[in-house]
């Protein structure tokens, strides 16, 4: 058998290293970072895009300075960078949990207002330009991060 040491504990026949060996071929191939501990993500070549999932939640800390809203906004976006440093599982699906029921609950809003504007009631949402283009760009950043998450979810280290 080629498996050695610390490998004897993956691989058990000639068949398993082999595909474990593949694995890490790949995984260097592509330059991903592989962790050592047990649990932590690996795989992560985008994490950049936690500190772009951080930045919608930077900003509406700072404009909740003045409403008592900054710890509201300002935990997940700290989830967001702890993520970028230290990829989990949970944290992926934490964040990806928030930045999803975010745009389901935006994607309903915008529906029942553009109803209730064919409907002839007054609209909530599209009151003007500025705050049409705002809510549409927010609602735009929400459902890319949601689907930037889900194309890059992390993976556990094989053990």
């Amino acid at each position: 058998s080629r498996c050695y040491g610390y490998y004897s504990s993956i691989c058990s026949n000639e068949e398993t290293w082999k595909a474990y060996s593949n694995q890490r071929k790949h995984c260097q191939i592509l330059n991903w970072r592989c962790f050592e501990n047990y649990g932590t993500a690996v795989g992560q070549q985008c994490r950049w895009i936690y500190l772009l999932a951080a930045v919608p939640f930077f900003l509406f800390a700072l404009t909740g300075i003045a409403y008592g809203a900054f710890l509201l906004y300002f935990l997940p976006a700290l989830l967001c960078v702890v993520q970028f440093i230290r990829p989990t599982i949970f944290l992926w699906a934490t964040i990806l949990g928030m930045f999803t029921c975010g745009s389901v609950a935006y994607l309903f809003e915008t529906g029942k207002d553009l109803l209730g504007i064919i409907a002839g009631e007054r609209d909530k949402i599209f009151l003007n330009a500025a705050d049409s283009s705002v809510f549409t760009l927010l609602l735009v950043v929400l459902i890319s991060i949601s689907v930037a998450l889900i194309r890059w979810k992390p993976e556990l280290r094989i053990k």
